[in-house]
């Protein structure tokens, strides 16, 4: 029996501190999946939470052109910071675009994002009423509390 795995939690794209786990191109990623038996991959951007989401999402799109292991996923935050569209709208872009992942970064420049529900429902609906699968991460907490949940 074989089986053929997928990493539901790739990265690629340059960070501040050199590691040699990180992955800069989708190129790299697929010579250590291969390597390691890893059949396909959805695949995140560095830049979407280090820097800017448009330039992470954008590179992240023009790097797995044609690689069809990989599969994009988008860093994507609420409209409020006008950095962008509403809910519904980026969506339907994602869509357009073949994403099938959504990426949420709470705690980034110190933002109190997990705090703020309201801001995240429109886009979290549209998300949802689309069924695409979204993956939360955060950042360190800055104390040792657990987080508060996004929704009780």
């Amino acid at each position: 029996m074989r089986f053929e795995f997928f990493d539901a939690n790739a990265r690629i794209g340059t960070v501040p501190n050199h590691d040699p786990r990180h992955f800069y191109t989708a190129e790299a990623l697929l010579r250590e999946m291969d390597l390691f038996g890893i059949a396909e991959a959805v695949v995140w951007h560095a830049w979407g939470n280090r820097w800017d989401w448009d330039l992470g999402n954008a590179d992240l799109m023009k790097q797995l052109a044609g690689k069809d292991r990989l599969h994009p996923a988008w860093v994507v935050m609420h409209h409020y910071t006008t950095q962008m569209p509403p809910g519904p709208e980026l969506v339907e872009r994602m869509l357009e675009a073949g994403v099938v992942m959504a990426r949420l970064f709470f705690g980034i420049w110190g933002a109190s994002d997990e705090y703020m529900p309201w801001a995240y429902e429109e886009l979290l609906g549209a998300l949802e009423q689309a069924r695409m699968p979204v993956a939360r991460s955060g950042m360190t907490w800055p104390t040792s509390a657990p987080p508060t949940p996004i929704f009780r």
